[in-house]
């Protein structure tokens, strides 16, 4: 904007926000829908909305490989914007695999996470995004995030050891990321260490370091 290089009197500090410290499992999620107990389960956070993208994993899923389509289900945790309703509900009736998607709900903060932490995983694609706080969340239980290459949050983890970016407008790019999430492996210990920069506590402390300087 200022169309200089230089700015050393510019300084950012990330937002910071929960990490959930709640790690035992009080609700078997597999058991909860009726999901096979070797079952892949990866995680949509956010109200269904035509701005979350939903649709753009329904539309995707059935050119995933047949071993994980057998055994791959996507969980939609939040509630429906009611001017999409209609849109969605038809979307997932005329899809032959809409027993794998799992409509949940609003899930409350004592309950979600046995979500995270049962999970595989966790997808975001919006088409606009103000930063990803489930890609946050999943990091503190130690699971990867499936993101758009083009939302902000891109500039804050740029690593594939976290996240896995995928192009929201092509398929085959959504496929290509799934796959990838559920057939790597994944250092859980670097996931929940690397969302501790994100908490509160880290925030105080850059904001104690700026005042400082």
């Amino acid at each position: 904007m200022l169309n200089v290089n230089d700015t050393p009197s510019f300084k950012t500090t990330l937002n910071g926000c929960e990490i959930s410290s709640v790690k035992e499992n009080v609700i078997d999620i597999r058991s909860r829908y009726n999901l096979p107990n070797n079952s892949f389960v990866l995680l949509y956070v956010g109200n269904i909305s035509k701005n979350k993208n939903q649709e753009a994993v329904v539309n995707a899923f059935d050119l995933l490989d047949a071993d994980l389509l057998d055994k791959t289900y996507i969980c939609f945790l939040g509630g429906i914007n009611i001017s999409y309703k209609q849109e969605w509900t038809s979307l997932l009736a005329k899809s032959k695999y809409k027993s794998h998607f799992i409509e949940c709900g609003f899930i409350s903060k004592n309950e979600i996470h046995n979500y995270y932490s049962q999970s595989n995983g966790n997808i975001l694609i919006s088409v606009v995004e103000g930063f990803g706080l489930s890609i946050i969340e999943s990091m503190s239980f130690g699971k990867p995030s499936i993101v758009d290459m083009n939302m902000d949050i891109a500039s804050d983890i740029n690593d594939d050891k976290i996240i896995k970016f995928v192009d929201r407008t092509s398929p085959s790019s959504i496929v290509d990321g799934i796959r990838t999430l559920l057939s790597s492996d994944w250092d859980e210990d670097y996931l929940v260490e690397q969302s501790q920069k994100f908490s509160f506590e880290q925030m105080a402390v850059r904001y104690m370091e700026l005042l400082k300087s």
